[in-house]
C-alpha cells in the first residue's frame, strides 16, 4: 500500500504570520520610494521642487505630521462621541445609553419641512465650545429651499371602475404643496381599510421637474381590485 504526501495544513496563526510579514516587506519597500516626508515650501511659497519631482515619478506623495497629536486626539474623540450617540439600529430613536439619537431631532425635523413641499431642503450644523462652562452648544442652520406642488397624478393598474374610487380618496389635488409621505400612508391605508379585494403590490414613484418646482406622481397598484360595498377613507 502506497501513502500519498499530504499539504501541511495551514492554520490561522501561520496566515497572520505571513501577513505580517508580507505587511512589513511592504512598508519597507515603501518608505524606500522616497516619496513621503513634511511639507516644506521654497521661498515663492510653493512646494520645494524634489516633492513634485517624487510626486511625479511615482504618481503620489506622502506628507508627514501634517495633523498634530492634540488635533489627532481630539478627531478621535469627536468620532467617539458620534459612535456613543448613534442610534441602536436605523429606527431606534436612542443610543445604547438611552439617550436621544445624535441626527433623530435633525432628521424630523427635515421630514416635517418635506410633507410641507420642501424637498431640497438643506442643514449646516455648527458649534460653539465654551471652555470655562466645558460645553458645546450645537446651532443648526436650515435652508428649506423652495416649495414644490403637486403636477400630475398617475394610477396605474385599475380599470375605469376603480381608479375613480382612488382618485376621490386621495385628498392632495395638483397644485397643492407636495407632501412626501402622504402617498405611501394612503396606500397603506387602502390596504389596511380593505378599499379593494385581492389587492396585490403597490407602490409610489415619483418625478421632480426642479425648473417647474412640480413633483408628479404614480400610484402602482396590482393584482385583480375589486371595490367591496364599503365607505371610503376618513
Amino acid at each position: 500500500m502506497s501513502t500519498a504526501d499530504t499539504a501541511p495544513v495551514l492554520t490561522a496563526a501561520d496566515h497572520a504570520q505571513t501577513m505580517a510579514a508580507y505587511q512589513r516587506d511592504g512598508e519597507t519597500r515603501a518608505y524606500a520610494l522616497g516619496n513621503r516626508g513634511p511639507i516644506r515650501l521654497g521661498a515663492d511659497g510653493r512646494l520645494e521642487r524634489d516633492i513634485l519631482d517624487a510626486y511625479w515619478k511615482h504618481g503620489f506623495y506622502v506628507f508627514e505630521n501634517v495633523v498634530g497629536r492634540a488635533e489627532l486626539d481630539e478627531l478621535r474623540a469627536d468620532v467617539e462621541r458620534v459612535l456613543a450617540g448613534a442610534p441602536v439600529s436605523p429606527d431606534a430613536e436612542l443610543d445604547r445609553h438611552g439617550r436621544p439619537a445624535i441626527g433623530r431631532g435633525i432628521g424630523k425635523i427635515m421630514d416635517r419641512c418635506r410633507d410641507d413641499g420642501y424637498m431640497k431642503i438643506a442643514y449646516k450644523a455648527r458649534r460653539a465650545l465654551d471652555d470655562a462652562k466645558k460645553t458645546v452648544d450645537v446651532f443648526v442652520d436650515f435652508e428649506p429651499g423652495p416649495q414644490y406642488k403637486l403636477g400630475r397624478l398617475i394610477v396605474q393598474g385599475l380599470d375605469i371602475e376603480t381608479e375613480p374610487v382612488i382618485r376621490k380618496l386621495f385628498t392632495l389635488k395638483p397644485g397643492d404643496p407636495y407632501r412626501y409621505s402622504y402617498a405611501d400612508r394612503f396606500l397603506a391605508d387602502v390596504r389596511d381599510r380593505g378599499i379593494f379585494d385581492n389587492l396585490g403590490e403597490t407602490k409610489s414613484k415619483i418625478e421632480v421637474d426642479d425648473a417647474r418646482k412640480t413633483v408628479d406622481l404614480t400610484l402602482v397598484f396590482s393584482g385583480e381590485k375589486r371595490p367591496p360595498p364599503k365607505k371610503g377613507l376618513p
